[in-house]
């Protein structure tokens, strides 16, 4: 028997074996728990090496594909610091052939799509809840208003992502741009004001993307959508475009819809260029046009994810994949393409399968096949006829930002800001322990600290990046610990001072 994967995680306590197998392969005393797949001729064998209590068997023909994915994800969820050993038989090549291959291409996208989020969630949950924090006022202030609402109807509607296709349509667009209304991810703005077309509403929802990444030098977007983590410097062009804030789904969020703060009626999604698309339909704009959405690497070209102009430090296609290979997905004009956006491909087909047939079309050259949707090609569009009179006229008739009302506002962040005093009292505490008690003591401290549910969803994200290093075995030295105080004291300290400035 031979291995045809044998992928490594480091530290893992468990692993995700597929095939049948007949020796021992290391597995002994080596994992807490094994999800095994395996044909039926391969279950009445058992797996060498490990005790019956320690091995989940999913045998092929007893599980539906709809129950495998959460099967996936289950297992997945139950050692949040470490992704399981994958192992893969030369079995699976055998007479079980097909289930096996349907079994391998879900565990490889649901293996990256849990890289990613891990990845993410370590490298950025801080930041995350450093911007949400001080955006926190102008979101409450600065909110899309529900009055938006299919106040488009009918207005075709050009929506534009950042994906390598864009190079090719942008100069389609650019000769029919006035004959809809225009929505641009924030990294498809350079590259549409290179051809002279200015987006209507621009959606900028990540993080790591300051307005001096993403703004052209001329011809700067009439409105910019943003989310609460977005960075707040967005919030300083007052004079070149309206800011409009929508909300997500941070636990810190949460404080607010317990303080009466409704969500908006547009929510944030996957990237910013799906919450484009939903942008258009919430406005109730029809028919809509996708450019730019490959939600895919380059086929030709992997390494190449978005489009030629948009600025390469902001890549969200690099850093999360350990291997080489992306996962494959089928593609518009190729059996299969490699996507570094799983799982925000699986949520917008999602959502595209739901609408309206005819809807939606998507104006591509390459990139990943999405439901629902007719595909057309850049050189053979045929643009909607409408002029551009109405257009202009329901956009200068869109309300500005609504407000939330006083007394709510003052409820929430109140209870936020009482929350960042406790943290700023607790922290110096903390400091003490592991100063004088260690590593160990400071866990069960901050264990106790990050059970409270209302200081927890104060520090939103950051403590999704925290908890995984709560649990056993404990890691880390007294450096990265310290460090760790330091972003919590940072955060507290904001949390405090938000209702300060919102009474100011």
């Amino acid at each position: 028997m031979e291995l045809l994967l044998d992928q490594r995680e480091p530290g893992a306590q468990s692993a995700i074996v597929v095939g049948r197998v007949e020796t021992a392969l290391g597995l002994q005393g080596r994992y807490r728990n094994v999800l095994w797949f395996v044909d039926e001729a391969g279950a009445g064998i058992g797996l060498a090496g490990l005790v019956a209590e320690r091995i989940h068997a999913a045998v092929l023909g007893r599980i539906s594909m709809e129950a495998l994915v959460p099967m996936l994800e289950r297992f997945l969820l139950a050692d949040a610091k470490r992704l399981p050993d994958l192992i893969v038989t030369d079995d699976v090549a055998g007479p079980s052939v097909d289930g096996y291959v349907l079994v391998v291409d879900a565990i490889h996208r649901e293996y990256e799509t849990s890289r990613r989020v891990r990845a993410t969630r370590q490298r950025e949950g801080y930041l995350w809840q450093r911007n949400l924090l001080v955006n926190l006022v102008h979101f409450l202030q600065r909110r899309v208003p529900s009055s938006w609402q299919s106040a488009l109807a009918g207005v075709p509607a050009f929506v534009c992502g950042a994906g390598p296709s864009l190079d090719v349509s942008a100069p389609v667009l650019a000769t029919i741009a006035d004959r809809g209304v225009v929505l641009a991810a924030d990294s498809a703005l350079r590259l549409l004001s290179r051809h002279d077309v200015r987006a209507d509403f621009a959606v900028s929802v990540d993080a790591t993307k300051p307005p001096e990444k993403c703004l052209p030098t001329e011809t700067a977007p009439a409105r910019v959508v943003l989310a609460g983590i977005s960075p707040p410097s967005w919030c300083d062009h007052a004079l070149e475009f309206e800011t409009y804030f929508a909300s997500g789904y941070s636990l810190t969020e949460q404080i607010l819809v317990a303080h009466g703060v409704e969500p908006t009626a547009l929510q944030v999604r996957e990237n910013c260029g799906i919450t484009a698309l939903e942008l258009a339909l919430f406005l109730g704009c029809a028919p809509i046009f996708l450019f730019g959405m490959d939600l895919a690497a380059d086929a030709a070209d992997p390494r190449r994810r978005h489009n030629a102009d948009s600025d390469p430090t902001i890549d969200r296609g690099e850093g999360f994949h350990r291997q080489t290979s992306l996962p494959a997905v089928p593609g518009n004009y190729s059996e299969s393409v490699p996507t570094f956006l799983f799982g925000e491909l699986r949520g917008v087909n999602e959502r595209l399968a739901a609408l309206a047939p005819g809807l939606v079309v998507n104006v591509n050259d390459r990139g990943a096949r999405l439901e629902n949707c007719a595909l057309v090609h850049p050189r053979e569009f045929v643009p909607p006829s409408e002029a551009c009179v109405r257009k202009r006229r329901v956009l200068s008739a869109l309300a500005g930002p609504s407000a939330v009302a006083p007394e709510a506002m003052r409820g929430a962040l109140g209870a936020i800001g009482a929350q960042g005093a406790y943290g700023c009292r607790e922290v110096e505490t903390l400091r003490d322990v592991l100063r004088e008690h260690g590593v160990d003591a400071l866990v069960a401290r901050l264990r106790s600290l990050f059970v409270q549910e209302p200081f927890a969803r104060t520090m939103g994200a950051f403590s999704l990046k925290l908890m995984p290093h709560l649990t056993p075995p404990v890691e880390g030295d007294e450096q990265w610990w310290s460090a760790m105080l330091d972003e919590m004291q940072d955060l507290s300290c904001l949390a405090e001072a938000v209702y300060g400035a919102s009474v100011a």
